[in-house]
């Protein structure tokens, strides 16, 4: 006896979808946030990281300047990550509204997020 199963999945993709994503407008609400992530950033990588790091590590003064960099590019690098990292957890939680359709949801948590990525990446190109 063979017996088939029929697996039902989610269409994201419609042509309503579609014509959703043509419509996008910028927002320019959450530029504050991407503009305080950058300024954050910056800010850890020039002046906290290294006093920081010369007062916690007793070998960071006999680093060269590319170890420092290397250095403090990856404390921002973990920061980043473990702030965006538990924002996801938390939405894929809590935010319902997030498995309805999550290409085009619009979530305020989701928008900082990002803006929280983008100002990380920005200041990751400009120091």
């Amino acid at each position: 006896m063979i017996t088939t199963t029929t697996m039902t999945t989610k269409t994201y993709f419609s042509t309503y979808n579609f014509e959703q994503m043509l419509n996008i407008k910028f927002d320019p609400t959450f530029l504050p946030v991407a503009a305080t992530s950058f300024t954050l950033f910056i800010f850890l990588y020039k002046v906290i990281n290294p006093i920081l790091s010369n007062l916690l590590i007793k070998d960071y003064k006999n680093f060269t300047d590319g170890q420092k960099i290397d250095w403090s590019t990856r404390i921002n690098s973990s920061i980043n990550s473990l702030t965006v990292g538990i924002i996801c957890i938390y939405m894929m939680i809590a935010d319902h509204g997030l498995e309805a359709n999550p290409l085009l949801y619009k979530s305020y948590l989701l928008k900082t997020n990002l803006c929280i990525v983008i100002g990380y990446l920005l200041s990751g190109k400009s120091s």
